[in-house]
């Protein structure tokens, strides 16, 4: 028999602790960030976000609904052979579709920070696509061991990916700030663009710093997923050799395929449609503020008067607002 399960109780609160700590750590990670970016830098920061997660959602969302639901029916039913070739075609399943993401991602970031009327964050967008790969990663070991009923690689991985973002973001955004505005001192350029003012220096260095911020979350899926292959290497899953040659034999790749899909494709439907919502909301007013500071700058300018910093242009100003 595989190792004794966590029961409902036990697990709900391994994954709320870990709940409560993310939530924490990540505080600790945004409120720093947005000191060290200020508003145009989050706002791309937070654009590359806002287009990451509907192709995330679709990529990931319900797949590991559908490999926690499979593999907990065939292992209530002592189906352990079954349940090891679920992982290993669902781990096959996402990295199709994560591979596919971070492709559309990577070379469509232009693309899609252009139709958001944020330009600037083509950057971060394409720093960010790899995340999408290790995320399907991550997930395709997540589902697996709560399907098994043990909730504490879940939370121990949420842990180490929060904290891996918090370290990784902060510390290369203040890097490429660092390299920015040395290479101003330096040569009058930030990363070869020439700088006339100071303030246009920093506003250059921006789109670097977000892309400093969005590869610590990058790094970060990585970090748990590493963590997550060696725990399975080196742990396991619990399921014992008697287990396995006492159960019976699995059904095909394409049977499992199939049955992962058919769960999980609803689910990522809806996923991507919620994010996709938030995107069309952060497209619109991008687009609408951008176009009303081209037909009427002075307008805007006045009503802003005061709120804006003096290092914001009115080019800038639609990211900042």
């Amino acid at each position: 028999m595989p190792a004794r399960t966590q029961g409902f109780i036990k697990g709900a609160m391994i994954l709320t602790a870990a709940a409560v700590a993310v939530k924490l750590l990540g505080m600790l990670f945004k409120i720093p960030l947005q000191n060290i970016l200020g508003a145009v830098g989050m706002s791309y920061f937070n654009s590359a976000y806002s287009i990451f997660t509907p192709i995330y959602a679709l990529s990931v969302s319900g797949l590991p609904v559908a490999v926690s639901k499979l593999v907990s029916e065939q292992s209530a039913r002592g189906n352990y052979r079954q349940v090891r070739k679920i992982r290993r075609v669902s781990l096959a399943l996402f990295l199709v579709f994560g591979l596919g993401g971070t492709v559309a991602l990577f070379f469509g970031a232009g693309f899609f920070s252009g139709i958001i009327g944020n330009p600037g964050a083509a950057l971060s967008v394409a720093v960010i696509a790899p995340s999408i790969l290790f995320c399907c990663v991550v997930s395709s070991y997540r589902g697996y061991y709560q399907g098994l009923g043990n909730m504490t690689p879940t939370a121990v991985s949420q842990v180490a990916e929060t904290a891996a973002k918090l370290i990784c973001g902060i510390a290369l955004s203040l890097f490429m700030l660092h390299m920015a505005m040395g290479e101003y001192a330096e040569a009058g350029t930030v990363f070869g663009q020439f700088a006339p003012t100071p303030q246009q220096a920093s506003l250059l260095a921006l789109p670097w710093a977000a892309a400093g911020a969005v590869l610590g979350v990058t790094i970060s899926t990585v970090v748990c997923a590493v963590f997550l292959f060696l725990r399975h290497t080196i742990k396991g899953d619990g399921i014992s050799k008697s287990s396995l040659s006492a159960s019976p034999g699995p059904g095909s790749s394409g049977e499992i395929a199939g049955s992962l899909l058919k769960i999980a494709l609803p689910v990522c439907l809806s996923a991507a449609f919620t994010h996709l919502t938030g995107l069309i909301d952060l497209a619109t007013i991008m687009n609408r503020v951008g176009v009303a500071v081209v037909r009427n700058p002075a307008a805007i300018m006045n009503m802003y008067a005061g709120l804006l910093p003096e290092s914001v242009t009115q080019a800038g100003s639609p990211a900042y607002l």
